[in-house]
């Protein structure tokens, strides 16, 4: 049932992909005539007789054939009405309501507000989209060149943003400044817009006549889709090495079917990249992308249709108020009294412990707990906990009295309940295997336990 809806959009984005680059594998034949590169000039559809150069965005023009003429002359008119009237009725109010949730995130009702790294994705995919709408193409917004400059293109945050969010899914999560150099790139690409948005008319032109127009947009496209792939396998290996048994089972549910989906959105993206580099080397900024258009149109509608039904998810506490009011001192305090009891009762040899567990142990409020973890530990719930849990099976292993358990009966008695979990966790903080552990330790005497 979870995974419905990214299925359907897979194969409905599969779909559009296929029949949109249908007409460039077509077999030639006989009477080649020209074409300019569907790049959204005002020639873009219209076909010359001779070789040469688009009068419009002068593109080199394509080889195509008169029998594919012939089947477009039928159909091109009601694509074109079927494209504008896509845009206006279906992807537009999108980008709109993905802008004003982006900007949702800013506002705090009850003491809660839209998470602002899922706001915030939403917000970079809408903003993008408007770009490329806003001049340049048959469909666009304005014939105003300068709007091709206006600098709301942030696909660089993509990556960091997605990042961010799938760690405040699966932690207690606190920012700190030291995350401001994840966004670093982005600002990079931010400044180099802002200063062609200044420079004169005369240098926008200019710019919009050579080739660097064209390849500084895929290469802000690469970067953006690379960088988004490293941190969504980045964030994928964190996931795994926490116990699925402690999380909350829609949440669980959610946030691997969300990283999937930017999985595949980059996938198809750098798909889309490489027919313009494969067959326009790289000469068109936007070539066909209605599929990624409407892709992020159905994330959008997909996201809302997720919050109208599950509200309490995507509504949370702030992750930027440092110690909320609380003094170091109060928080170190506490944190004594946390590590006090880690060190008397053991709780953490309980497998289903859980935040709110430790937090009635140490009769504490469970955010107030996350932020001591966070402030005074720069640890989330499940690195604090697990260290623990490493330690104590590290001392079990070693111990004569139990050379008759298996590894995996020590584990459990330490507090894990995934052999799979342990094993990547143990490694993790010793880099070692349970078993080269044991034959480290015992300096070449056989400790296996099978």
């Amino acid at each position: 049932m979870h995974y419905r809806l990214p299925l359907f959009v897979i194969v409905a984005f599969s779909l559009i992909v296929s029949f949109s680059y249908l007409d460039l594998f077509s077999n030639p034949v006989s009477n080649p005539v020209y074409k300019c590169p569907p790049c959204g000039c005002n020639q873009d559809g219209k076909h010359f007789a001779e070789p040469g150069f688009c009068t419009s965005c002068n593109m080199k023009l394509y080889r195509v054939d008169e029998d594919y003429i012939a089947l477009a002359s039928t159909s091109g008119s009601m694509l074109k009405n079927n494209v504008n009237t896509l845009y206006t009725k279906f992807i537009y109010p999108s980008f709109i309501v993905g802008i004003l949730l982006g900007f949702l995130s800013l506002l705090r009702l009850k003491g809660k507000s839209f998470n602002p790294f899922l706001g915030g994705i939403l917000l970079v995919i809408a903003l993008y989209g408007f770009k490329n709408q806003l001049f340049g193409v048959s469909y666009g917004l304005s014939s105003n060149f300068r709007m091709l400059f206006v600098p709301i293109s942030f696909i660089t945050l993509l990556g960091p943003l997605s990042f961010f969010y799938i760690k405040t899914q699966t932690e207690a999560f606190t920012w700190k400044r030291k995350h401001f150099a994840h966004f670093f790139p982005a600002f990079l690409f931010f400044i180099v817009y802002v200063v062609l948005l200044l420079s004169p008319d005369s240098i926008k032109e200019k710019y919009m006549s050579t080739p660097f127009e064209p390849v500084f947009g895929h290469f802000e496209q690469l970067f953006a889709v690379v960088l988004l792939l490293a941190y969504l396998f980045y964030s994928a290996k964190n996931i795994r090495s926490i116990e699925r048994e402690n999380k909350d089972s829609y949440k669980w549910n959610w946030i691997m079917r969300f990283q999937f989906t930017l999985m595949f959105l980059a996938v198809i993206w750098l798909f889309l990249t490489g027919i313009n580099f494969e067959l326009f080397e790289m000469g068109v900024a936007t070539v066909t992308y209605n599929p990624l258009w409407i892709a992020f149109s159905l994330i959008i509608y997909w996201v809302i249709a997720e919050v109208m039904l599950k509200p309490r998810y995507f509504f949370t506490q702030t992750f930027f108020s440092g110690t909320n009011g609380y003094s170091m001192e109060k928080l170190e305090s506490d944190k004594s009294i946390l590590l006090k009891t880690m060190e008397e009762d053991h709780p953490y040899m309980d497998p289903s412990l859980s935040l709110d567990k430790l937090a009635v142990q140490t009769d504490m409020n469970p955010k107030y707990l996350s932020l001591i973890l966070n402030t005074t530990l720069n640890k989330n719930f499940y690195e604090f906990v697990n260290e623990y849990r490493i330690e104590k099976v590290k001392e079990l292993l070693l111990s004569p009295n139990l050379k008759h358990l298996t590894i995996a009966a020590i584990a459990n008695e330490a507090g894990f309940n995934s052999k799979s979990s342990f094993n990547s966790i143990f490694k993790k903080y010793t880099n070692l295997t349970p078993k080269e552990f044991l034959r480290q330790s015992h300096s070449g005497e056989n400790g296996e336990l099978e």
